[in-house]
Parts: C-alpha cells; structure tokens; sequence
C-alpha cells in the first residue's frame, strides 16, 4: 500500500479519545484535555492478511486484547499537535512492522 494512502486511512480510521495531560503546565493542564489515546483496529487495515500477522507480533505489547493498536501521545500541550503525532507514530510502528 502507498505510504500517503496508509497515512489517510490512519487519520480517517483510528478513533481517537482525551484526556488531562500530567505533569507541568500550570492552570492549562488542569483544564484541558490535550492527551490523545489512539485506538486502531489491525483487523480493520487495509493490507494483506500475513502483513497483519507481522503487526500483531511485531506489535504485541502495544495491542490490547481487542486487537486494537493503542498510542498514548501527551507530549505537548496541544491536543492537535498530540493528535498528529500519534497518527505519525502509528504509521511508522505499521510500516516498520510490516517489513519481513
């Protein structure tokens, strides 16, 4: 699959939740939710069955029991910038784990 289409189809598939961030920030992190939690479910992806394979045990500790990818990104204090950088993060963990 074309690493764009894959990118589009992360962004337009995982289901996203928030949350109140950790550590330092001041009265901001008390009242925003800029965690993003990332749920992607690798039965839904559009690749060939042996590529999902390599996934899930490539990606084991990262999938829960539904089968779903989850990423936890707080990094930053912009839950637009947390969202990205979860969807980036999700692309480079199925490229990476889709190689033989």
């Amino acid at each position: 699959m074309n690493n764009e289409k894959l990118k589009i189809w992360i962004k337009e598939n995982s289901q996203l939740s928030f949350a109140r961030s950790g550590g330092s920030g001041g009265q901001h992190v008390n009242k925003t939710e800029t965690k993003v939690v990332l749920h992607l479910p690798i039965n839904t992806l559009p690749l060939e069955e042996t590529e999902k394979q390599r996934i899930l045990l490539h990606l084991t500790n990262r999938i829960n029991s539904s089968g779903e990818l989850i990423i936890h990104s707080s990094s930053t204090r912009s839950q637009v910038q947390n969202r990205i950088k979860a969807e980036e993060l999700a692309f480079k963990l199925i490229s990476a784990g889709i190689k033989p």
